[in-house]
């Protein structure tokens, strides 16, 4: 039998908090080896706003921006067919979601047996 994890977090929006954190930490360190000169402070505050950005999903970043007032709206000319990089790089991956599989119906110490390996996991 096998267990089913849940995670309150759809798979796609924890794939995308994880590359776009690694990419901001990576960028972090080439900016850590060209300040190497400077105070350790300001290294220091740079590893330290990359933590903080793997803590905090950008995503709930944008939600509670979502709550601010919204300006209103200007008439502008009609929009450009223009995309860039960032465009394309904030554009979140497909959810995913497994298909539904019908389990048999299992015994007592089936369904015991399947917990086992995340009991002594958590151990």
């Amino acid at each position: 039998m096998s267990v089913a994890w849940s995670f309150s977090i759809s798979g796609g929006a924890l794939a995308n908090h994880l590359w776009q954190s690694s990419f901001f930490a990576l960028a972090v360190w080439l900016l850590t080896a060209l300040l190497r000169r400077n105070p350790a402070r300001v290294r220091y505050g740079l590893w330290l706003a990359a933590s903080l950005k793997f803590l905090v999903p950008f995503s709930l970043l944008i939600a509670l921006g979502g709550l601010l007032p919204q300006p209103r709206p200007t008439v502008s000319a009609a929009p450009e067919a223009i995309y860039s990089a960032v465009d394309l790089a904030t554009q979140p991956f497909p959810a995913w979601e497994p298909a539904p599989v019908a389990q048999p119906s299992l015994t007592v110490a089936q369904r015991v047996a399947g917990y086992v390996p995340g009991i002594l996991l958590a151990l």
